[in-house]
């Protein structure tokens, strides 16, 4: 039993997880609905077609949008949470402003910024 971001699950041993699916994929993603929802296609391809394990790990948000469409008859889909709410974060007044400067260093700081926020999900 394994606990993470608040969450508990049951993982397998290593030799019945590499025994049940031919290759685990973990596709780390964050941003928009239009930003996750692409991976989401491409974690049912990877699981239907190749009968492949694919975690999707991106922010709570989207967690029913992706348990919806994990239901594959080959593979399997899971979700995994990561920190930040990027929807909650582009629509603040601050944001629009910032969106529209054309300073590169203004724009890497919000990029650094979002990025360390991704990450507070760690323990």
């Amino acid at each position: 039993r394994v606990v993470t971001s608040g969450e508990e699950f049951e993982v397998e041993s290593l030799e019945d997880s590499e025994n049940a699916f031919p290759k685990h994929v973990f596709i780390m993603t964050r941003g928009t609905r239009g930003d996750v929802q692409p991976f989401i296609a491409l974690a049912r391809g990877l699981a239907e077609q190749a009968g492949w394990l694919v975690t999707i790990c991106t922010e709570e948000r989207y967690r029913p949008m992706i348990e919806r469409y994990s239901e594959v008859t080959r593979g399997k889909i899971q979700f995994r949470v990561c920190g930040g709410d990027t929807e909650k974060r582009i629509d603040s007044a601050v944001s629009k402003w910032a969106f529209n400067q054309k300073s590169d260093l203004l724009q890497m700081a919000i990029l650094g910024r979002s990025e360390r926020e991704f990450f507070d999900a760690e323990p």
